[in-house]
């Protein structure tokens, strides 16, 4: 039974060693306007991606940040 839990506890709670597939980065700039009608600011944004891969039971696990 003992083993039975610990084989659950292993697919749910992974404690193996996480592994980079692929990681893309994205950056883009917006406009916005300030409370001066006449004045934009351009706003910078950088968002990246990143598929993680477990070495020991295959999950893959899928980040932003």
């Amino acid at each position: 039974m003992q083993g039975v839990i610990l084989r659950i506890m292993d697919k749910f709670f992974c404690l193996h060693k996480w592994n980079t597939h692929a990681k893309k980065e994205i950056e883009w700039e917006t406009e916005q306007k300030s409370l001066n009608p006449n004045t934009i600011l351009l706003v910078k944004h950088h968002q990246t991606i990143e598929i993680l891969v477990c070495e020991g039971c295959g999950k893959i696990k899928n980040i932003e940040y």
